[in-house]
């Protein structure tokens, strides 16, 4: 068997995760977490789902660093997706404080109340049309540590 490596995939802090060069992440890739993978002989091995999701983010940037991609990298987000929304009122918020010339400090964005809801929301409706989710599901959406919202 072989003992080639996929680019940019790493075993960091007991997960494997690709991760793009300061480059890439200039283009707009971005950090992305995978499995824990497997313990094989007492080494931690990525699983076949890993390794298939690294080469097809390594063959993204390879088509974008050739220029085949005109566009870049495609949306994280469907368009009309809550994901989608959640990312523009982002944008909208920066925009609005940019033109007030209000310049927020790291301290404030770590104390933003968005990014810490929808670390939460992201997982279950962050590619979802809004109009499909239900108040019920709603309801099970509770901080795991402390039970509440």
């Amino acid at each position: 068997m072989g003992t080639d490596r996929i680019r940019y995939l790493v075993y960091v802090s007991g997960r494997w995760r690709w991760r793009p060069t300061r480059t890439m992440r200039a283009a707009g890739f971005q950090l992305i977490n995978l499995s824990k993978g497997i313990v094989v002989d007492g080494k931690n091995v990525p699983t076949a789902d890993d390794k298939n999701r690294a080469i097809e983010l390594n063959e993204a940037w390879d088509r974008h660093r050739r220029g085949l991609e005109p566009d870049g990298p495609k949306p994280k987000y469907p368009p009309r997706s809550l994901g989608d929304a959640y990312l523009r009122a982002l944008a909208l918020r920066e925009a609005e404080r940019r033109n007030k010339g209000i310049v927020w400090t790291k301290e404030q964005h770590s104390r933003d109340d968005w990014p810490r809801a929808w670390k939460w929301i992201e997982p279950l409706f962050g590619d979802i049309d809004p109009k499909a989710v239900m108040p019920e599901q709603l309801i099970d959406l509770t901080c795991p540590g402390c039970g509440r919202w």
